[in-house]
């Protein structure tokens, strides 16, 4: 016959108490409800501490307690215990009011028969457990919730995993967890992390606890959790001395899975408990997808990170390798460069002219290598984190002669140089070798991409408002370089200010030049806050266009704003 089930009476009257009693054995419950009669609230309250009941039958009217303090006292020290209240009083007021302070049901003297006490009873307990389970989900989501911000919070693998230890000791304090997780070079499951045990002890244990036939093989094997009842008389378990001296009786084993990859092995260790239940099984099932995602997060960041600084140590060696090398293939150039120039002038001697033409050839590709080498070293410069603008007085005009003055009309004609040079162009203060890098590197790409035609080199200052209601109108400097050349198909303009960027490999094969040029022109426009603008034909020509801000004296500032003195468009 199965176990009774024990109810707390909590009466005075003894003749109410036996009323009960006759009740109950006329018409009874199975598993049988089984009366402890106690006649003080105080008494009563003891024996919930001492004693597991299925429920408590209370009276509103004892000698220590009077109306709904009874209900309240006893709800707060027994929690657990479903509350079926006694009273004399037909009044449906003091009934809710009961509920509301923690009863489950509410049931008048004089009008209870064994059916209607069974049936309370019955109804009670079963109405706490649903309570209880609903509270207990609902303590679980939050939970769940709590727990998720706080392991996304964080992509450091060690508070990740410091934060899911303490959230499952928060809910659980009766419970260890540990974490192994899976070396991606060797393969092995590595112990991480295990708290409230002897760390060091479980992580030598955890090497041993990973090989065939063991608990953590099966449950990587079959990917799915794994519940132990009784760690001490199972078969499979290992180190049960150490399980013992830490007072762990149970096991759940959960495989930490993310996009079908075992990332690891999450441990549950119950202390004086049973085996988990099928909730607890469902909610720390939940708890660990959620770590492993944070853990699969952490994962990638920190290979990111090390990505990150494995580039970054790359490029360094890479920017060092250059510079040294573009330093040392410089010096022997420019020595071949003052034995070819010897040469070209005879001072060993007058040569034919077919050697002079030769030489000239010989000089030409010297000055192509040339600039070359000085390219990576004004793109290493400029991409340095000491890269800066270095402003001083540049007069306008003899800067725009000095450069027409490199560019001479070529000798075979096939191009032509138009210098579109506003005449009365002031003083500004700007960084001269920037504009000398844009300016030139601009020009050499038009002359390089036009084998016939014309290239137009223009310059103006312009004013414009800055947009913040100020009186001073802010002046520009406004350069173009057009030609008339092959032009840049629309899909390649967005990557052609890239370094090493010449297009395509058939314009790679056909010109010269190791695409570092216009990088150079687009990080000088940078550093001196301006802006670079290109428009391109196919077969019909391109313009780039620098607009750079520039400071002008008081003088030059009021002549900018009262004359219009901008070339032509081109």
């Amino acid at each position: 016959m199965p176990a009774s089930q024990p109810i707390l009476l909590v009466e005075d009257n003894p003749g109410d108490a036996r009323l009960l009693k006759e009740a109950l054995r006329e018409f009874n419950h199975t598993p049988p409800f089984e009366l402890i009669h106690v006649d003080r609230l105080a008494l009563g309250i003891e024996r919930t501490r001492q004693e597991r009941f299925a429920a408590v039958l209370l009276d509103l009217s004892l000698p220590d307690a009077k109306g709904l303090e009874t209900v309240v006292r006893m709800h707060q020290e027994a929690r657990a215990l479903p509350i079926v209240v006694l009273t004399g009083l037909d009044d449906n007021s003091v009934a809710l009011e009961a509920v509301r302070a923690g009863a489950q049901d509410y049931l008048i003297k004089g009008e209870i028969d064994g059916k209607l006490l069974v049936r309370s009873l019955s109804y009670a307990i079963e109405r706490k457990r649903l309570q209880d389970e609903t509270q207990r989900h609902l303590e679980r989501i939050t939970a769940l919730k709590d727990i998720n911000a706080a392991l996304t919070s964080t992509l450091e693998l060690p508070t990740v995993v410091n934060i899911l230890h303490d959230k499952v000791h928060g809910l659980m304090p009766d419970v260890v967890a540990t974490v192994r997780l899976r070396n991606r070079e060797t393969g092995e499951f590595e112990p991480l992390a295990g708290k409230n045990l002897d760390e060091q002890a479980w992580k030598e244990a955890a090497q041993r606890w990973a090989g065939d036939g063991t608990i953590s093989n099966l449950i990587i094997r079959s990917r799915s959790p794994l519940r132990v009842v009784d760690l001490q008389s199972d078969s499979r378990i290992q180190d049960r001395e150490l399980l013992r001296e830490h007072g762990l009786t149970a096991y759940l084993g959960i495989p930490l899975l993310s996009n079908d990859e075992v990332l690891g092995l999450i441990a549950f260790f119950a202390k004086g408990h049973g085996a988990f239940s099928d909730e607890e099984t469902e909610f720390l099932s939940a708890l660990a997808g959620q770590a492993a995602a944070a853990i699969r997060n952490s994962q990638v960041h920190g290979a990111i990170k090390n990505l990150a600084s494995d580039l970054e140590r790359a490029n360094h060696v890479k920017d060092e390798f250059l510079g040294i090398m573009s330093h040392e293939l410089r010096t022997p150039l420019n020595v071949a460069r003052g034995y070819v120039e010897m040469l070209q002038t005879g001072f060993f001697g007058e040569l034919p002219a077919e050697q002079l033409q030769a030489l000239d050839k010989v000089a030409a590709q010297h000055r192509v290598q040339l600039g070359m080498v000085n390219n990576i070293l004004n793109v290493i410069a400029m991409e340095s984190e000491v890269a800066a603008a270095h402003c001083e007085s540049l007069v306008l005009r003899d800067f725009f002669d000095e450069i027409q003055s490199a560019y001479p009309q070529p000798l075979d004609g096939k191009v032509q140089f138009r210098w579109d040079i506003a005449h009365d162009l002031p003083t500004i203060r700007s960084d001269k070798t920037k504009l000398q890098y844009i300016l030139q590197n601009l020009i050499n790409n038009a002359v390089k991409y036009t084998p016939e035609g014309s290239i137009t080199v223009s310059a103006k200052l312009e004013t414009a408002s800055d947009g913040l209601g100020s009186d001073d109108p802010k002046a520009y400097l406004a350069l173009a370089v057009a030609d008339t050349g092959i032009g840049i198909e629309e899909e390649f303009i967005p990557v052609i200010f890239e370094k090493f960027s010449q297009v395509d490999s058939s314009t790679t094969r056909i010109h010269e030049g190791i695409g570092l040029g216009l990088h150079i022109v687009k990080r000088c426009t940078e550093l001196l806050h301006g802006k670079v603008k290109v428009e391109s034909r196919p077969g019909q020509g391109t313009i780039f266009t620098v607009t750079l801000p520039c400071e002008l004296s008081s003088d030059a500032q009021r002549q900018a704003e009262s004359k219009d003195s901008s070339p032509e468009p081109i």
